[in-house]
């Protein structure tokens, strides 16, 4: 990825103040993003499916109505176009069997909110190389 090109992050959150916190901090961080924002997991299949933008970064809250993030979390790691994108579950969560859950399921990372930008730089994609990681 170019480092003038926005990076394109999809976060699927249904608390308006977190979303908001997430975007502040983004925009804080002084890094050229395009933020997609879906209120529930099935929401953001559908734009997935439906937006030309691919993903750099993919922020999951755990607990949405609908369909929640480890759920989703299960559809998108059988995307192929997927496979090397971070997708990160955030949560105020710290319940082990839900990281354990995370984990299996293919997560990257699992964070707990509040976020800091320095809590997601290390996945987002900036030189077209996947930064998977594995749970601290």
């Amino acid at each position: 990825m170019q480092a003038n090109k926005p990076v394109h992050i999809y976060l699927a959150e249904d608390n308006l103040d977190h979303r908001e916190l997430i975007e502040d901090m983004l925009e804080e961080s002084h890094l050229p993003f395009k933020l997609f924002h879906a209120p529930n997991g099935l929401a953001l299949l559908d734009l997935l499916s439906c937006n030309q933008e691919p993903a750099d970064l993919i922020l999951l809250d755990i607990k949405m109505p609908k369909m929640g993030g480890l759920e989703t979390l299960s559809r998108l790691r059988t995307l192929d176009h997927l496979n090397s994108t971070p997708i990160v579950i955030i949560t105020t969560s710290t319940i082990k069997s839900d990281i354990s859950k995370a984990t299996s399921l293919g997560a990257t990372q699992f964070l707990t909110k509040p976020l800091s930008f320095s809590d997601i730089k290390p996945y987002i994609n900036r030189d077209g190389e996947s930064h998977a990681h594995s749970f601290d």
